[in-house]
């Protein structure tokens, strides 16, 4: 990241008071392309991605001076 991100004030713990972060994972899995995302239910999608091969995270952090960043 760089500093445009308005993330510099984390170089710096004092000036943090509270931050919230919200983890939003990505599940990288296979799928035909005839794929419909609503036509499962929530435990057929838990199923799909307790086999998917690999995970990302993505962290998000909230409300810092008015701002949602990323």
């Amino acid at each position: 990241m760089n500093k445009e991100s308005n993330l510099d004030i984390l170089d710096d713990p004092r000036q943090i008071t509270m931050v919230e972060i919200q983890i939003v994972t990505e599940y990288v899995i296979n799928i035909s392309s005839a794929f419909i995302y609503e036509d499962l239910s929530y435990k057929e999608l838990i199923h799909l991605c307790s086999s998917a091969k690999q995970t990302i995270e993505h962290y998000f952090i909230k409300n810092n001076n008015d701002y949602d960043l990323i």
